[in-house]
């Protein structure tokens, strides 16, 4: 595999670990009673999947950008 596709592929799913740590922590602190709305509805797995898979998507593109933008600074040294 090339190594600007690895590249990304390993920052994407980085992103997409801290994302499923976010939604964890968010689950865990009961923000906005959460916890409870989503484990007493029989769609909770579904909510609390695509509340993780778009987390996933933000936090792995913003992972992948922030480390592209640190490549040309690494370049000038």
């Amino acid at each position: 595999m090339p190594n600007h596709i690895s590249f990304l592929l390993r920052h994407a799913a980085i992103g997409t670990g801290l994302a499923a740590v976010f939604v964890a922590m968010l689950l865990w602190a009961n923000v906005a009673n959460l916890w409870h709305l989503v484990t007493h509805t029989t769609e909770g797995a579904l909510a609390v999947f695509l509340l993780w898979a778009f987390c996933a998507i933000t936090f792995g593109s913003i992972q992948m950008g922030i480390r592209i933008m640190m490549l040309a600074e690494r370049g000038e040294d």
